[in-house]
């Protein structure tokens, strides 16, 4: 399994009752506290996909589903690998 960054762009257009003694006081309550509304539910949601890139390949996760492994993983403790074995090598023969 792999796993994928994609990157979306929503357009949704919902429609909220906020009670207010003004329009303007309506419209800064429900900025200040848009978490604590509920749209009607007459949604109109669309999606557009910006961008995807892999984030690591042939993962293998735990039971949380965090990444334990993955073929860029392997890579990278690879690379460190062998940059460390070459600082020693340069040392012992320094």
């Amino acid at each position: 399994m792999n796993r994928y960054a994609i990157t979306i762009k929503e357009d949704r257009t919902a429609t909220f009752y906020v009670d207010g003694s003004t329009m303007e006081k309506a419209k800064d309550e429900l900025l200040e506290n848009y978490g604590d509304y509920i749209s009607n539910g007459m949604d109109d949601i669309s999606l557009e996909v910006k961008d995807i890139e892999v984030g690591h390949t042939n993962i293998e996760q735990d039971k949380e589903g965090r990444i334990i492994n993955s073929a860029e993983l392997i890579e990278e403790r690879r690379k460190k690998l062998t940059k460390f074995n070459h600082e020693k090598e340069e040392k012992s023969y320094g």
